[in-house]
């Protein structure tokens, strides 16, 4: 049965795979990465991988509960997983609860693993002008005056992105067919020509 996660479990998993390979994330970077792969989630899979709606902030797509946990670092580097509790104000060790952790099926961490392998060289900076442009969810949230951006939104966007990837992947097969065609051809070409002579 399908179900939707904790975003702070997805984050999590971020935090994982950025372990591995040695990197450190930012809060923001915290941010964009999760609502990516939520929607390559909704263009791919046709559901959400994260339970909790994302907010159209100032400073683009934002989960506010992720935003609260996250907020003790502010713009510096997140250094270490997100625990429940992480939003109080007062949190210390003690008062920490565990880790947050989902049951991410393969299926779910397949995905974020394909995200994080695409967009892991992206600075937050990168990742913040990706989710900003005209046309995005986002934008178009923020143009109608509304907070929250609409998962059927979020999916257009994405179903729309994987169309052009498509397109564009499609046009450079043709384009690279040809090629291979034109050099097998000269090669034949030669080999015949030689052989005549």
């Amino acid at each position: 049965m399908f179900q939707a996660h904790d975003v702070a479990a997805v984050a999590n998993e971020f935090i994982r795979l950025a372990r591995e390979e040695g990197l450190i994330l930012r809060n923001v970077q915290l941010q964009k990465l999760p609502y990516i792969a939520q929607g390559w989630s909704l263009a791919l899979r046709d559901k959400p991988l994260i339970k909790q709606t994302v907010k159209a902030c100032h400073y683009g797509p934002v989960y506010r509960k992720l935003y609260e946990s996250l907020a003790q670092y502010g713009s510096g580097p997140v250094k270490d997983f997100i625990h429940e509790n992480d939003s109080g104000r007062d949190i210390t060790i003690e008062t920490r609860g565990p880790k947050v952790t989902g049951n991410l099926c393969d299926d779910d961490l397949n995905l974020i693993k394909v995200v994080w392998n695409n967009y892991r060289n992206y600075s937050a900076y990168q990742l913040s002008a990706l989710t900003h442009q005209p046309g995005t969810p986002w934008s178009q949230t923020r143009e109608k005056g509304k907070r929250e951006i609409p998962n059927d939104l979020i999916r257009e966007y994405y179903c729309n992105l994987q169309k052009s990837v498509n397109a564009s992947l499609s046009w450079v097969m043709n384009r690279l067919n040809g090629v291979i065609l034109q050099t097998i051809w000269r090669l034949l070409y030669t080999k015949l020509h030689q052989i005549a002579f």
